[in-house]
């Protein structure tokens, strides 16, 4: 059922979740799925999706006591291609657009996390049977893998490393979008307001990723791009612009800078990683989910 007004899906309670008949035979954050020009730009993007997926902004882990509340997730997931498998509980799901047409799993992706409360076994016997087509070369044990659905790579991470208090299995999916489903624009960032940071020194877009916990109950807009301009310059705009903000603060580790400060019911900060011969900036929003 989709939720009128947001770009959300909602799921009826478990119980009545009737199981999708799989065929067919037998990348996220958003891991490491890309194939990039570089050893430097692996390690980057490695550092990136590790802070957008798996980091929060010092968000508290929300109660869940009632797995027979609606399940709400991102309305775009393809999930009548790649079902979620007796989930009990979402933890979070993320869209990213990027701008390389050289990922393994494809430009534009989706990642989802969920608890099932199916086992690791029974786990990997429907995804594995899903799958039209494994991935020989990413096909690490059966709880890890890769394959073709429906023309769409998807990357499958079945884990029996649980948080505390989990409701069932711990799963990541990361689905790649088609070739025509392509996007220029981030459609969840339709709400989001440039002006909360602006962009300076914009050379080359790397993604942009909109991304939904409802474990933390915060939503988070990222954007990361290459810069080309020089050190002190950004470092200086920034100060400038942004030094008068509300608990802006200024942090350093190794030749990384963060700057955060709050606005308007937004975390806010801008990450300044220079590599050898490459710079990064990545603008972060995070905020409450209503």
């Amino acid at each position: 059922m989709y939720v009128q007004g947001e770009n959300r899906f909602c799921l009826p309670a478990p119980q009545k979740r009737i199981a999708v008949e799989s065929t067919g035979q037998k990348e996220d954050i958003e891991g490491g799925d890309a194939v990039l020009k570089s050893w430097q730009k692996i390690g980057i993007i490695m550092v990136c999706l590790a802070l957008l997926c798996g980091c929060q902004s010092g968000g508290t882990e929300n109660e869940v006591e009632d797995p027979s509340e609606d399940l709400v997730y991102l309305s775009g997931y393809p999930d009548d291609e790649v079902p979620l498998l007796k989930p009990v509980f979402i933890d979070s799901c993320s869209f990213s657009v990027r701008d390389d047409l050289n990922y393994v799993i494809g430009k534009d992706l989706y990642s989802i996390s969920f608890e099932s409360e199916a086992d690791m076994d029974e786990l990997s016997e429907y995804y594995l049977e899903l799958m039209d087509e494994l991935d020989e070369d990413m096909y690490y044990d059966e709880y890890s893998f890769s394959g073709w659905i429906q023309g769409r790579k998807v990357n499958v991470s079945i884990s029996d490393q649980a948080r505390d208090n989990a409701l069932g299995t711990p799963v990541n999916l990361s689905v790649g979008m088609l070739v025509d489903e392509y996007v220029d624009e981030n459609p969840y960032f339709e709400n989001y307001s440039e002006d909360l940071i602006e962009v300076f020194g914009f050379y080359k877009l790397q993604e942009y990723t909109y991304r939904e916990s409802y474990l933390y109950n915060e939503s988070r807009y990222a954007t990361i791009y290459e810069t080309r301009e020089e050190a002190d310059d950004i470092l200086a705009f920034y100060r400038d612009n942004y030094s008068s903000k509300s608990a802006f603060k200024e942090t350093t580790s190794g030749n990384t800078i963060v700057f955060s400060w709050e606005e308007d019911g937004y975390e806010l900060s801008v990450r300044y990683d220079p590599y050898p011969n490459i710079q990064f900036l990545q603008l972060l929003a995070d905020k409450d989910l209503p």
